[in-house]
C-alpha cells in the first residue's frame, strides 16, 4: 500500500477552517498547497506543512518559470490561506509576474469553438446562460418562479450565488422574448435546468452576456463623463469605457470588482 503523505490530512485541516467561497475553491486550493508541499517534499525533505513554511517564495519563484501568471497567483493565494496570512504576522515576500488580459486563454473564443461540446444539443441552455450572465451553480438553481416582472420589466432572480449572494438580473430586451417564454412552463418551484454537460462552456456565456450588457448601456467614447471614464492599459491602453455601464455589468454578473470586468470580459 502507498504510504500517505503526512501532509495532506494538515492541508484539509488548515484550509477547513479557511474562509474559502465555494466547494470548488477548495478543492482547487487544496490541490496547490499539496503540489507546494510535495515540492518542498522533494527539494528540502519536508514532513509537515510548518516545515515547508520557509521554502514559500523559492516555490513560487520557481513555479513561476513554467506557469502562467494566473496560476502563480492562484497557488499564492492557495499557500496564503494554508498559512492563514490574513490572522498571523507571516509576510509572503514574493510579487508575481504581470497579469495581461492577452494572455488569458481559458474560455475565450466562440463557443463554437469548445471541443467535444454539442452546441444544437444544448442551444436552449447555452442561449438562456448567454441571456442571465449566470454562473454556473446558480444556473442549476434558477426555478421557473424566479422569472418575473417588476414596472414592466423582465427579471431573473439568482439565489445564493458566489459568497451567498441573491441578485437580480435584468433581462435585456433581446433575450426577453426567450426567457419570458419559460413563465408558467413548469412548476413554480421546479428548477428549469436539472443538469448541465461537464464542458458546458459557462465562462463563454458569462462573457457573452457581459459585452451585450456593456453595449446596451454604455455611451459613446465621446459622450462619457470624465468622472465616469475607465481608461484601459497595457493592451488596450487608450481605450476608455463606460464606468456606469461596467457597474451594470458587475452587478448583473455578481462580482465587485470594475477591474475584472474589463480583465476578463472586455
Amino acid at each position: 500500500m502507498k504510504e500517505a503523505k503526512p501532509w495532506v490530512d494538515e492541508v484539509r485541516d488548515q484550509l477547513k477552517k479557511a474562509d474559502l467561497n465555494s466547494a470548488a475553491t477548495y478543492s482547487s486550493y487544496r490541490k496547490a498547497c499539496i503540489a507546494f508541499c510535495d515540492w518542498c517534499a522533494v527539494k528540502h525533505d519536508c514532513n509537515s506543512i510548518e516545515d515547508c513554511k520557509p521554502y514559500v517564495v523559492e516555490y513560487l519563484q520557481d513555479y513561476a518559470t513554467h506557469s502562467s501568471a494566473w496560476s502563480v497567483y492562484s497557488a499564492k493565494y492557495a499557500i496564503r490561506k494554508l498559512y492563514r496570512v490574513e490572522d498571523n504576522d507571516f509576510v509572503i515576500d514574493f510579487k508575481g509576474p504581470s497579469r495581461c488580459r492577452v494572455d488569458i486563454k481559458r474560455s475565450r473564443g466562440p463557443i463554437s469553438a469548445v471541443k467535444d461540446f454539442d452546441e444544437e444539443k444544448h442551444a436552449v441552455k447555452l442561449a438562456f446562460a448567454c441571456a442571465t450572465g449566470a454562473r454556473r451553480c446558480v444556473l442549476l438553481t434558477v426555478r421557473y418562479k424566479d422569472i418575473f416582472y417588476k414596472d414592466g420589466e423582465l427579471y431573473v432572480h439568482m439565489e445564493n450565488d458566489k459568497y451567498g449572494k441573491k441578485h437580480d438580473v435584468k433581462i435585456m430586451p433581446k433575450d426577453e422574448a426567450f426567457i419570458s417564454s419559460f413563465i408558467g412552463k413548469g412548476d413554480p418551484d421546479d428548477r428549469i435546468f436539472k443538469s448541465l454537460p461537464v464542458r458546458f462552456p459557462i465562462q463563454r456565456c458569462r462573457r457573452q452576456f457581459a459585452m451585450d450588457y456593456y453595449k446596451l448601456y454604455a455611451n459613446h467614447p465621446e459622450n462619457i463623463a470624465e468622472e465616469d471614464e475607465y481608461r484601459c492599459r497595457r493592451d488596450l491602453k487608450d481605450v476608455v469605457l463606460d464606468r456606469e455601464a461596467m457597474a451594470r455589468v458587475y452587478d448583473a454578473l455578481g462580482i465587485e470588482d470594475e477591474n475584472a470586468v474589463a480583465l476578463h470580459y472586455c
